[in-house]
């Protein structure tokens, strides 16, 4: 009986250890995921989507600092670091749309419209975009992002706008800022039709399609719009003219 109740006793203690044990390491494990901070690779994705471009690149540093400048070697990392190569590519085809306008060289990544710093952005995210596209020949995305960013230099323009035209031929632009891009890049050579169309295939591809819009474009399109003669004042339009000093002063004595 003695043996009985010892046994008893003792099972019931290494339940109660079992159980203390998966109970800590249950809140454990939940204060490392309330511990493990924000998701920055989902904050770079939902921002780049939303058009924001520099906060797309500050969420990719924050998530991979070795990103951050201009001189790093991320490479060897690609293979064990799933994220990196997508999040490289979003900070390139990010600053391609920023026009270079970016400093990589700050976290913050601020606003440059220093020519030197726009250069070297550029210079940048074309080498990168070349990079990746070699690892991955048949990507079609990254053809469409380089293509973009041969669109900054007049040296590559011709070559970025035919491979632009070349996939979306095919309709294989899957990115939603290339149709906006490639709708430019019609409007600017005259196309209007043709631009309207590529804005429609924005909008149906983008995650949000108010990025969808060709504000600059249509700026300069105003501007350049012959201005328009002011038209003659009608016989009614004289007779409610305002009278003479004269008339006036009559009034006024009166």
């Amino acid at each position: 009986m003695k043996r009985l109740s010892l046994s008893i006793l003792v099972t019931i203690s290494l339940a109660s250890i079992m159980w203390t044990s998966s109970a800590f390491a249950c809140v454990h494990g939940m204060e490392e995921d309330r511990n493990a901070g924000p998701d920055h690779v989902t904050m770079m994705e939902s921002s780049y989507h939303a058009g924001s471009y520099r906060r797309a690149i500050r969420m990719a540093m924050k998530e991979f600092p070795v990103i951050k400048g201009y001189d790093h070697d991320y490479e060897a990392d690609l293979d064990e670091v799933g994220d990196l190569g997508w999040s490289v590519d979003t900070v390139a085809i990010s600053v391609v749309r920023l026009k270079g306008r970016v400093d990589l060289s700050k976290a913050s990544a601020p606003k440059s419209n220093s020519k030197k710093v726009r250069k070297k952005s550029l210079a940048w995210a074309t080498a990168a975009l070349e990079k990746s596209l070699a690892r991955d020949p048949d990507n079609v995305t990254t053809q469409a992002f380089l293509a973009e960013a041969r669109l900054q230099s007049a040296a590559t323009k011709e070559q970025g706008v035919a491979k632009l035209e070349s996939l979306a031929k095919d309709d294989l632009l899957v990115d939603a800022g290339s149709w906006l891009e490639l709708a430019k890049v019609r409007e600017s050579a005259g196309d209007k039709e043709l631009a309207d169309k590529a804005v429609k295939r924005c909008m149906d591809t983008a995650w949000n399609d108010s990025i969808c819009k060709l504000e600059g474009t249509k700026k300069a399109r105003a501007k350049s719009a012959p201005k328009s003669k002011a038209a003659p004042k009608s016989k009614a339009m004289k007779k409610s003219a305002p009278k003479s000093k004269k008339v006036a002063a009559m009034k006024v004595d009166l």
